[in-house]
């Protein structure tokens, strides 16, 4: 997700929040790069974060059931960005929890431009067609901070979030009218789901 807020102060205690409130997503590790990992404590990174004038990513693991890993800005630029990648063994049951999940952030950063997606494997025995729709769906669902800036959304997901500067490039009534499940948000954005249950 592209953010179009700063990540910090207020902003941050939400974010910790929102991983907090479930078991399924309370972070065990935490860093200020991708190499480093401390247990992770709440108290501990706001004080960094507060006091750290050049702690300009956070990152956030989990290495119990429900692995995850990601990162996020914490200063806003064109360039900022929320991510995070969960483990290939969660079973599709838990996928509803990872759009709740998404959708609290988005609530939190009003992205302009989000997604929230499942990526599988391809499966092996199918026809060149098939694999070929397969990969250029998942390309579309992929954002890509480099590309992002400079050429914009490449395509949408499973659960896709625009607001601002990206909504108003389009339109709101060319988005309203796209051939999927189109919903306005609390917090003044469009999210568009491929699936009424992805």
């Amino acid at each position: 997700m592209f953010p179009t807020v700063a990540i910090k102060g207020e902003t941050l205690n939400r974010v910790l929040d929102v991983f907090e409130s479930s078991e399924y997503f309370k972070p065990t590790l935490w860093g200020n790069s991708e190499k480093s990992k401390y247990q992770y404590d709440r108290g501990t990174l706001i004080n960094e974060a507060s006091s750290d004038q050049m702690l300009s990513e956070i990152y956030l693991r989990r290495n119990k059931s429900n692995k995850f890993e990601g990162r996020f800005s914490t200063e806003l630029s064109p360039r900022s960005f929320l991510n995070f990648k969960f483990d290939s063994k969660i079973v599709p049951s838990q996928w509803s929890h990872i759009f709740d999940l998404s959708d609290k952030l988005a609530e939190i950063i009003k992205p302009s431009y989000g997604i929230a997606h499942v990526f599988w494997p391809i499966p092996e025995e199918v026809d060149i067609e098939y694999k070929k729709t397969f990969l250029l769906m998942d390309y579309c669902a992929q954002p890509t901070p480099v590309d992002f800036v400079q050429s914009g959304p490449a395509g949408v997901a499973m659960r896709t979030y625009f607001s601002g500067e990206v909504k108003d490039l389009f339109g709101e009534y060319f988005m309203q009218n796209t051939p999927a499940i189109v919903s306005k948000t609390l917090w003044g954005g469009i999210r568009i789901d491929l699936h009424e249950d992805p």
